[in-house]
């Protein structure tokens, strides 16, 4: 868009510049007798109001920010995040974005050059998941100070795109024989994310009541500790009854018995809540005692989950509703794949029906009829 229109009004062209702060127009002052003298005046008009875009008032710079963000970001009473995401967001600002350069700088001096130098100190030092969490926590802080009117608009910078790899599965035999060899508690936990699908935030926030051993399901509930939702999930539709194998069962009443000093399925040392370090801290042992790839991460197990349903042939809309998939093409976009290598089984398993008709390959032409 050239940001700026011309028109002819009683013999002369005026000009109006749009002014993005507002949204508004801003005419341009004069009577031009011709369209070539008006253009080169709008032209003027919108390079003043663009050197203005991207300033604000504010004084502060981008690290004094963070740390304003970060205290309304902890607030209890908007409990939109679990506490150790709130965490992790909290170490990454403060280890990457606030002693860089552009933490230095004032949101009233602030301008595209200064983004893309930050984007570029990123882009060359960090792997893809890394730059795109921090591109990400920069827009969130920006929006967060445009929301607040601390900045009327800042430059516009773009976000990594996500590499789409193929997740890490493993197979069901392997997956009991590991739960099987662990201890009580990871026994449990791999359990309840491989045989059941849960993700490892929902796993840890569960409470003993939430296992209900007579309907044979787990009890997914949104409940906050201090004032975080501690189970927080994708959708809505991820709350809520979720009906799970027998086997999951035993391996949770085993933890519930072993460690009854707690309403937590699996609560800290304290037996006052559920901890945030296992991904961190048992994780990587586990991977490494068990030979699992380097990528193979927690949330790996949950699509094992949903690859052993693929591969006993199950509804792809039970499949949904077990994964607690807003969209089936989620579904589909996960698990598609596994459905094309079983193609050429499908289609053996229907030439076997047809077993006692008995013809021979005939060629193409005589198929087909042609001479």
């Amino acid at each position: 868009m050239k940001g700026y229109t011309v028109y002819r009004s009683g013999g002369y062209y005026h000009g109006r510049v749009k002014d993005d702060r507002t949204g508004k127009t801003i005419p341009v002052s004069g009577k031009y007798t011709t369209r070539d003298k008006c253009e080169d005046e709008c032209i003027k008009k919108r390079s003043e109001v663009l050197k203005r875009l991207y300033r604000a008032d504010s004084k502060m710079t981008v690290t004094e920010l963070v740390e304003y963000y970060l205290h309304e970001y902890a607030d209890p009473e908007l409990g939109n995040v679990r506490w150790s995401t709130y965490r992790e967001v909290e170490r990454r600002l403060h280890k990457h974005l606030s002693p860089s350069l552009l933490g230095k700088v004032r949101l009233c001096d602030l301008q595209k050059s200064d983004i893309t130098q930050y984007s570029n100190e990123v882009k060359r030092n960090y792997e893809n998941a890394m730059q795109r969490a921090l591109h990400e926590d920069l827009k969130r802080i920006l929006n967060y100070a445009k929301n607040e009117e601390i900045i009327s608009r800042y430059p516009p910078f773009s976000i990594p795109k996500r590499e789409q790899k193929e997740r890490p599965v493993i197979q069901e035999e392997r997956l009991m024989e590991m739960i099987l060899d662990m201890d009580i508690e990871n026994a449990a936990i791999f359990a309840l994310q491989g045989l059941a699908g849960l993700r490892i935030g929902e796993t840890f926030a569960l409470l003993k009541s939430d296992i209900d051993f007579e309907q044979r399901g787990v009890n997914i509930i949104k409940r906050q500790y201090k004032g975080r939702i501690e189970n927080y999930t994708k959708t809505e539709e991820s709350y809520g009854f979720l009906p799970a194998r027998n086997e999951v069962f035993w391996f949770c009443n085993r933890q519930i018995k072993a460690r009854p000093d707690s309403v937590y399925l699996f609560p800290g040392r304290t037996g006052a809540k559920s901890y945030d370090g296992w991904e961190s801290y048992h994780w990587p042992k586990l991977r490494k005692k068990y030979k699992l790839p380097r990528d193979f991460t927690p949330h790996c197990l949950r699509h094992t989950f949903g690859y052993i349903m693929i591969k006993q042939n199950a509804n792809i809309k039970a499949v949904q509703k077990l994964m607690r998939h807003r969209d089936i093409k989620t579904t589909l976009n996960e698990y598609g794949h596994y459905l094309d290598e079983d193609l050429r089984v499908l289609l053996d398993e229907m030439s076997k029906t047809m077993s006692n008709f008995n013809c021979e390959v005939l060629p193409f032409k005589e198929i087909s009829g042609v001479s």
